[in-house]
């Protein structure tokens, strides 16, 4: 997310910008899809527990108003910073943004989408308790998906939005679905996981041929999809999905390899205050962005600020973590890897 969002702020990422924020995109998919995965493979299972249901239940409404509140002080620190550059549109009263940022038509579209969803995660738990809810769920998901390309703001609260519900409920649900099959999957043998990884990742690159055939001089596709984010199309939501299974099916293949590597240390410690971090991130890519601008005679040298801007998010989640560390000093600076799995 941190590499697509600098080179879409215009950072100079010379012939490898395409690659690491376009080519490769799967950020906003990704973020919404593992959190849909997480909640399927955690709550879910302990929504089939009668005596653990109701308070699972509570503790998603509560995770939803949390994150809720993020949202307001977020909205407001970006309003007054767009109001303090100029950049806001003009506005009459004080209670006018006000109005704007507590209805959720100001400071940005992700935060609600999940206030939303995980407000609903309890519905879609209720689904899964009854014979066919599951069949059902999914029918119905990706019915409001099919209304959702023609009306895709029907529902929005912004009606600019990125993230429209009825468009990315879909990106969500698939996750939750991923989840609530997870320990299945696990119990998979090695060739049959390989079959897996290897039809996600072909179908990306039959995906990334649809797409990118003319630029790349490749045969003509015989498929014609559109590809935006914004609305969400099939073939984005198609591209999404494919390359984020293939991501985690790959992983797991090598996790021997990996689970004890810095890199997944690192990934993981961030993974651990992954709310945090991605509101810091907002700040720190717009920071990016004006200082971009102004330094654009660094050149490539611009690149620098990927390490930079991971090791300060690195380092705020260090500290977020820092009171629940209590053995020793490798522990609390890298997260436990076999947690992770």
């Amino acid at each position: 997310m941190v590499l697509v969002h600098l080179y879409y702020v215009n950072l100079q990422f010379g012939a490898a910008g395409p690659w690491l924020g376009e080519y490769s995109r799967f950020a906003a998919g990704g973020f919404v899809f593992v959190a849909g995965l997480a909640i399927g493979a955690i709550f879910l299972p302990k929504s089939f527990e009668p005596n653990r249901r109701m308070s699972t239940y509570r503790r998603l409404w509560e995770r939803s108003l949390r994150v809720l509140g993020w949202q307001y002080l977020v909205a407001i620190a970006w309003v007054a910073l767009d109001v303090y550059n100029g950049s806001h549109d003009p506005v009459t009263t004080v209670w006018q943004l006000l109005y704007g940022v507590f209805t959720l038509r100001e400071g940005g579209d992700l935060l609600p989408l999940y206030v939303i969803l995980i407000a609903l995660a309890p519905l879609l738990m209720e689904c899964f308790r009854f014979r066919g809810g599951r069949w059902l769920l999914a029918a119905a998901s990706i019915g409001i998906f099919i209304f959702g390309r023609f009306h895709p703001y029907a529902l929005a609260v912004d009606p600019q939005g990125k993230f429209p519900p009825l468009l990315w409920q879909i990106v969500f649900i698939a996750g939750f679905f991923c989840g609530s099959f997870l320990k299945s999957y696990d119990r998979l043998a090695f060739r049959r996981k390989l079959a897996i990884s290897i039809g996600a990742w072909t179908a990306f690159g039959l995906l990334f041929w649809c797409e990118y055939w003319k630029m790349f001089n490749f045969p003509a596709c015989p498929v014609s999809l559109v590809f935006t984010k914004t609305p969400l199309t099939t073939g984005e939501l198609l591209r999404y999905l494919s390359m984020v299974i293939g991501l985690l099916t790959a992983t797991d293949l090598l996790w021997r390899h990996i689970a004890f590597s810095l890199a997944t240390s690192f990934a993981a410690t961030l993974g651990r205050s992954t709310l945090v971090v991605y509101v810091a991130h907002t700040f720190l890519i717009e920071f990016c962005r004006v200082k971009g601008a102004d330094w654009a005679w660094m050149g490539l040298w611009q690149l620098i600020s990927i390490p930079i801007c991971l090791l300060l998010l690195w380092l705020l989640a260090v500290a977020l973590q820092w009171p629940k560390r209590t053995a020793s000093a490798l522990d609390w600076q890298w997260a436990s890897p076999q947690r992770v799995r």
